[in-house]
């Protein structure tokens, strides 16, 4: 017996534990924890911009767009006072990729008689430039700047929080002030803008970071998961799909602001956002026309798929290398649109060719592409920028990959069915069903092996069919099939559950007794003997009376089944010349030398 292989292993415990174990209605309670668990920390109620409450202020933001030059603090405060600024009634204004510089305005007062200190909150972690000024009157106090160019330094200067934004700390004196925000980006420039006190920040850092954990912790699992299976199984479209879940990861980790963990490095802070969303497609890419199988149907349209993403890849890692940023932002956010469309084209031309992983394909990837399309949608500006829109991709995403999940499990479980029936088909004789000769040597050596250790009686019993060539010449092939179908059937019921019943060859038929005498055997053979003389066969239109002769052999001094096979089979042969249909057994304990 071979020792157990790694694949087989990882086959058994994906089919056994995934799809066995756990039925579908449990499967289905599980992704729903899954996702109550992933999304409940990610779709708390966010602070919204256009109009917000603190204990002693309140806020409401003003917009002005720059139109050719730059402008100062001065001018867009002479902009203010010129009632240039206008009210936006997106609860998260965004203006799109590329967009040109937007100037904040926050009338803020604080009815307190003592100062307040606030956290103000704006933006997205992948906005390039900040710049916060603190004005009273017509007069800017103070100034914060991301690149570090402000007034403040230390605990007072910005930082950038993974999941929320840029954090600049305000003491606000009582009586009216304001807060002016100049913000610029070659990437979405959104600008979600929130005033939080010490504890509110507290909470939302809490709530991000819970997020984020559960999200990336659900994630890797997939990824470990996944990559054992490429590793067990040699399959090349779960290596593909955990290298596209840990592009998503990277992605999520740049723009929920985690790169700012380097600070020091420009480049990351430019192109990683760039770079992670063209490779998470293009990995998506690869893992659709492996998984599809499209090189032995679409083998075109592969081609044409690995083109664009390779090409994707190449412009995005150019505009990096030439240092122009907007070119590699629209080369990344048009690919992921083409990816979009891409996908789904995918799976509904697999599912044209009738491959039957296309209809799970396109289930699972409707989830992650219509997420991905909704929270670009709302980067962009086209659709209303929330919690639920910027969380999409991620809720989509979990849905995806654990419909994958269950798809991979079907599947594994499907190959170790099949695997199942083609050992078991090997095994059983293709007529009869009963053991062909290989497969009863095997489950007979343990038997003998048993036997002897133990001294354990064994005996064999050896049957022909009398006259069965006349039955094949008289009546035809197709008679003399079914004459052998009905005896197997009869020996098959006429068993206990541990003997084994084989097809020896032609009509004869060998059967296996453990615990079981001479005597016993012979008894047992008797009772065969009777119970096809009493039968009638029906076969090519007529009833066929037939007859069997029996040896019978037990365990004794022999030195191998081979042995024992032989004696009975000696009296069969004794048997057959004694007039057939009796049974001839050897003595007790009788054995050849």
């Amino acid at each position: 017996m071979r020792a157990p292989t790694v694949t087989g292993y990882l086959h058994r415990l994906s089919a056994d534990v995934v799809a066995a174990v756990i039925p579908t209605s449990a499967r289905l309670k599980i992704l729903l924890c899954a996702l109550w668990l992933v999304s409940g920390p990610l779709l708390a109620e966010p602070q919204k911009t256009g109009e917000q409450r603190g204990d002693d202020f309140t806020v409401r933001a003003r917009y002005l767009q720059e139109q050719d030059a730059r402008l100062s603090p001065e001018e867009a405060i002479s902009a203010l006072q010129r009632d240039l600024f206008n009210a936006d009634s997106r609860a998260v204004p965004s203006f799109g990729i590329g967009a040109r510089p937007v100037w904040i305005y926050l009338p803020l007062s604080n009815t307190s008689p003592t100062q307040k200190s606030v956290n103000l909150a704006v933006g997205k972690p992948w906005i390039d430039q900040l710049n916060v000024y603190l004005v009273r009157g017509d007069r800017v106090v103070r100034r914060w700047s991301t690149d570090g160019s402000g007034d403040e330094s230390g605990d007072g200067a910005a930082q950038a929080a993974p999941g929320i934004g840029y954090l600049f700390p305000l003491t606000l004196a009582s009586g009216r002030s304001g807060i002016l925000i100049r913000a610029s980006s070659a990437e979405p420039l959104v600008l979600d803008v929130a005033l939080l006190s010490d504890d509110a920040l507290a909470q939302r850092k809490q709530q991000s970071h819970y997020g984020h954990g559960l999200l990336y912790g659900f994630l890797l699992a997939f990824v470990c998961g996944n990559a054992m299976l490429c590793y067990g199984l040699r399959e090349r479209s779960n290596g593909l799909y955990s290298l596209y879940l840990f592009g998503y990861i990277a992605l999520s980790f740049i723009y929920s602001g985690h790169s700012n963990m380097w600070p020091d490095n420009p480049f990351i802070q430019r192109y990683g956002l760039s770079l992670a969303l063209v490779l998470f497609c293009s990995a998506g890419f690869l893992f659709a026309c492996r998984f599809l199988h499209l090189d032995t149907y679409a083998a075109s349209t592969q081609r044409w798929g690995i083109g664009i993403a390779s090409g994707a890849v190449l412009l995005v890692f150019t505009g990096a290398a030439a240092d122009v940023q907007w070119f590699s932002v629209w080369a990344a956010f048009l690919f992921a649109a083409v990816f979009i469309v891409g996908v789904v084209y995918l799976g509904l031309l697999s599912g044209r060719h009738g491959e039957r992983a296309g209809r799970y394909f396109l289930g699972a990837a409707l989830c992650s592409v219509v997420g991905l399309a909704v929270t670009l949608s709302a980067f962009c500006g086209l659709l209303p920028l929330n919690t639920l829109t910027f969380h999409a991709v991620e809720i989509g995403l979990v849905l995806e990959a654990t419909l994958f999940s269950l798809a991979v499990a079907r599947r594994v479980r499907s190959q170790e069915e099949a695997c199942r029936a083609a050992e078991q088909l090997s095994r059983t004789d293709a007529l009869t069903g009963l053991l062909n000769r290989r497969a009863f040597d095997d489950d007979a050596a343990s038997i003998w092996s048993t036997a002897v250790r133990h001294n354990r009686p064994l005996s064999v019993i050896m049957l022909d069919i009398d006259r069965f060539k006349a039955v094949n010449d008289r009546l035809g092939h197709p008679a003399g099939d079914r004459v052998l179908v009905q005896i197997s059937r009869l020996l098959a019921s006429c068993s206990r559950e541990g003997d084994k019943v084989g097809r020896w060859g032609g009509e004869e038929f060998v059967v296996l007794l453990p615990e079981t005498s001479v005597a016993q055997a012979r008894r047992f053979a008797e009772r065969l003997r009777r119970a096809v003389s009493a039968s009638k066969i029906a076969a090519a239109g007529t009833s066929i009376s037939l007859s069997i002769s029996l040896g019978a052999a037990e365990r004794g001094r022999h030195r191998s089944l081979s042995q024992l096979i032989c004696d009975a089979d000696k009296k069969l042969c004794e048997a057959k010349r004694r007039g057939r249909n009796c049974v001839v057994s050897t003595g007790p304990r009788e054995a050849t030398a």
